[in-house]
């Protein structure tokens, strides 16, 4: 699995989990999911801005 798909798959966890905690009123577990989707996010972007191209 690509890391794309890896991050997709943990994002869509992340985001269930939330909607649930939502639904049960536990705001802080909202917030502390969305926080570890946006910080997985930020080192993804991270990742794949310092893989080196190909040269052509």
């Amino acid at each position: 699995m690509s890391q794309i798909q890896e991050f997709h798959q943990e994002a869509m966890d992340l985001a269930e989990m939330a909607q649930v905690a939502k639904l049960r009123g536990d705001f802080n577990a909202v917030i502390l999911y969305l926080d570890e989707l946006f910080s997985k996010y930020l080192m993804l972007i991270h990742d794949s801005h310092s893989i080196p191209k190909p040269a052509n």
